[in-house]
């Protein structure tokens, strides 16, 4: 991911998830950078896509970042799955167009 851009993740699960909420939180260097929710995303079976603003991904600094879909079920289940690392890239020009 760049920095200042408009990125898509997608994360594709298992199984196809039947849920009452998901957050899908980004985290860099021991702090929350950003959390997004089932209304943010986009789920097609099981898969989960999600779009950051540049406003977003201007919050990251370069390096190492972690994403993590966490969501509970119609039964109260909660489920995690495993950080994935992003690799945030800097980016020459920080004006958003």
């Amino acid at each position: 991911m760049i920095r200042t851009t408009t990125p898509t993740h997608v994360f594709q699960l298992n199984e196809p998830l039947s849920f009452e909420a998901i957050q899908l939180t980004y985290k860099q260097e021991g702090d929350i950078i950003l959390v997004k929710t089932e209304d943010d995303c986009t789920i097609d079976g099981n898969t989960i896509s999600v779009t950051l603003t540049q406003e977003e991904t201007k919050k990251f600094s370069a390096g190492i970042a972690y994403a993590q879909i966490k969501a509970i079920d119609n039964s109260g289940n909660v489920i995690a799955t495993n950080p994935v690392a992003i690799h945030v890239q800097e980016v020459l020009n920080e004006v958003l167009l």
